[in-house]
């Protein structure tokens, strides 16, 4: 991978406005304003440790979207590739639900669900290093899947590394929508430089292999250079160059990574990936990461901040937009 790509990640993907309750939904009368979806939170952890990241997404037109792009600009994205269209911004209302959980209800307008392959046609490939895109994107709906794989195509061809979590847990896709979750998984494999798992669920649902071990051989089988599956108990597997890594969880940390939070291990393993770090080694921090994160829903609030990125594991937070 040439060095003088200047242009460490490309995220491609969805943004929502989150509006959280402390309490159940049915019962709140107040909410907290924060940023959601995979995609937005994956670079923003990633640019927090000093990566640059260009985001290409989608937003409305409505009271909201300024405050949108002035968040995504504050965190040092770079917004060359970000649309502004008519039309509502996805909105996301969180509330407590049952044993702990989270209860979620998206209303309003989807802005990056209109996201095409010409949303792609000014990105200069030749600067970029790595591409990534979540499964939460392609969800979205088919114009969503074929412009992951257009994406992933064209990165290719010039070189750049591609990178895919399918991030898919439950109630990501509807139970009517399983088999669209495995298809948009099989449409992107083939072009995929580097798959990231969790299991036992996502491996045993779009590889037929819920233990980790196996989902790496499987996925290499399938023609994927390089996988990281992480397991739900704290560890990892690590296969690349016929090799097969198994991280341990620390006896006092086990179980403590949140494989149903995806964005803070995967923006930390794209930026130490970016940073040129090797595979193994990414991923060792990027489990680091994830473990040192108190538990927290899929929004901006509960993601590391540069300085916990920079001083707690080793990784340069030197963004050059600020």
């Amino acid at each position: 991978m040439s060095d003088e790509r200047g242009l460490g990640l490309v995220v491609v993907g969805d943004a929502h406005l989150t509006l959280g309750a402390t309490g159940p939904l049915e019962e709140a009368t107040s909410f907290r304003r924060t940023l959601g979806g995979d995609a937005v939170l994956t670079a923003i952890v990633a640019a927090r440790a000093g990566v640059e990241v260009a985001l290409v997404t989608r937003v409305g037109e409505d009271p909201f979207s300024d405050w949108m792009l002035q968040s995504f600009e504050a965190e040092g994205l770079h917004l060359d590739y970000t649309r502004q269209v008519a039309g509502p911004s996805p909105l996301l209302l969180v509330g407590a639900g049952h044993e702990g959980r989270q209860s979620a209800r998206y209303v309003g307008g989807a802005a990056a669900a209109t996201m095409e392959p010409a949303d792609l046609a000014d990105i200069p490939w030749d600067l970029v290093r790595l591409l990534f895109v979540a499964g939460s994107f392609q969800s979205l709906g088919p114009e969503q899947r074929r412009t992951a794989v257009a994406a992933f195509e064209t990165a290719r061809g010039a070189g750049v590394r591609t990178v895919h979590d399918p991030t898919l847990v439950p109630g990501l896709w509807s139970r009517d929508d399983q088999a669209q979750a495995r298809a948009a998984f099989e449409s992107l494999l083939p072009h995929t430089d580097l798959l990231i798992l969790t299991a036992p669920y996502a491996s045993g649902r779009l590889l037929g292999r819920p233990l980790a071990a196996e989902a790496a051989e499987e996925a290499r089988l399938r023609g994927v250079a390089a996988v990281v599956v992480r397991h739900a108990d704290g560890s990892a597997v690590v296969a690349e160059q016929r090799e097969l890594h198994r991280l341990e969880a620390p006896a006092d940390r086990a179980g403590l990574g949140d494989p149903s939070r995806p964005a803070i291990f995967d923006g930390v393993l794209l930026a130490a990936l970016g940073s040129g770090l090797p595979l193994l080694a990414a991923t060792e921090l990027a489990l680091a990461a994830d473990r040192a994160t108190p538990p927290g829903p899929r929004e901006l609030g509960s993601l590391p901040d540069a300085a916990r990125l920079a001083g707690n594991l080793g990784i340069a937070s030197t963004p050059s937009r600020r």
